[in-house]
């Protein structure tokens, strides 16, 4: 198949079309899969962020006696990791284990208290460098903020007030984004390297089933290119008789009626032939190539008779001679197809004449 410059173009675009649909498809999973993670993950990071601060509002809130005044509370629920300002804070070490209300311990976390007037009051953690220390009072939303190393965090701001409904400030949860990135980060890669490798995969395999399906497209076209070869083998032994026939006739300065009448039915009989012949080729293409037996009474002798009248000139112009040995009175009848035999007899005697060698 590869040989045939059209079946292998046409197996060629068929694969590439395989590999380019199958390609735009893992392309589009490729990019639903990253998104969703993403997606997931993000909520999953906010759904944290909130979750934590919530907890720590509702905590420490109803124990704000004074405005401005980080009370002990703050230090109960955050054990020893409270860096008050104004005072030293030993205790919150970078790379110290560090507790936010028993649920997480991750170094990535911080919290900030805020009073009214953005002051900073206490920080728990390792607290990002803003390049502005400002907060979103009209928004409990999480934003995402850029420290001045270029590391995001995502923050949430949430209003404090005192048990007699006083404000007192605001308390900001924040963490980094930094897991975050290197999770996406890491199937961004996952992506990159694994969807070219499934491309070959699927190219190899786009090649193997182009084969497959276009193997009973070749086999038509082999079986199309033999029974074309063989319609012209057909073809061309009636059409030799005849040509013969008129050769000699031509060849001939006078002829005698019977001799006429002679040539003239070899003639029909050929043209009859030429008739049956294209009339088998149209039920052939009509047909899956199944052989149809049809059985009835044929006689040889008759067959070998009639064929030797036909190829006589045509053996005469090849100086051959075709001689009959049949006994007399047997018909030599058998059952058969007696147009196949007469076809079959036909090519052989045609053949015999065309490729046998003059005698020296």
């Amino acid at each position: 198949m590869n040989r045939n410059p059209a079946f292998l173009r046409t197996r060629q675009r068929l694969a590439g079309l395989y590999a380019g649909t199958m390609g735009l498809i893992l392309l589009v999973f490729g990019l639903g899969f990253y998104r969703a993670i993403a997606h997931d993950q993000w909520q999953s990071l906010n759904r944290k962020l909130v979750t934590i601060a919530g907890t720590l509002h509702d905590g420490i809130e109803p124990a704000l006696a004074e405005v401005g005044q980080v009370e002990p509370v703050v230090e109960h629920f955050l054990p020893g990791v409270v860096c008050v300002a104004d005072k030293s804070c030993e205790t919150a070490i970078a790379g110290e284990q560090r507790h936010i209300v028993g649920m997480v311990q991750q170094e990535n976390y911080y919290v900030r208290f805020i009073d009214q007037t953005g002051k900073l009051l206490a920080t728990v953690g390792q607290v990002p460098d803003y390049e502005q220390n400002a907060y979103s009072p009209s928004s409990e939303q999480p934003q995402t903020r850029i420290d001045t190393d270029g590391i995001a965090y995502r923050e949430i701001t949430l209003f404090l007030k005192t048990n007699d409904q006083q404000p007192w400030g605001y308390i900001q949860v924040g963490r980094s984004l930094t897991e975050y990135e290197t999770v996406l980060h890491h199937l961004r890669w996952q992506l990159m390297l694994g969807l070219p490798t499934v491309m070959v995969l699927v190219l190899a395999a786009s090649w193997w089933l182009s084969n497959l399906a276009m193997a009973p497209a070749y086999r038509g076209y082999l079986q199309i290119q033999q029974f074309t070869a063989d319609a012209a083998h057909e073809l061309r032994t009636p059409l030799t008789v005849i040509r013969s026939t008129i050769d000699f006739i031509l060849g001939e300065p006078q002829l005698t009626e019977v001799d006429s009448r002679q040539t003239l039915k070899i003639i029909e009989r050929q043209n009859n032939r030429l008739a049956h012949l294209v009339q088998d080729l149209l039920l052939l293409s009509r047909l899956d190539l199944e052989p149809i037996p049809l059985q009835q009474p044929c006689s040889l002798a008759t067959i070998a008779t009639d064929l030797i009248e036909e190829f006589s000139a045509m053996a005469i112009a090849a100086h051959l001679t075709l001689l009959a040995e049949i006994p007399p009175n047997d018909p030599f009848e058998i059952l058969g197809n007696e147009e196949q035999l007469y076809r079959l007899l036909a090519n052989l005697i045609a053949n015999a004449i065309q490729y046998t060698p003059l005698a020296a």
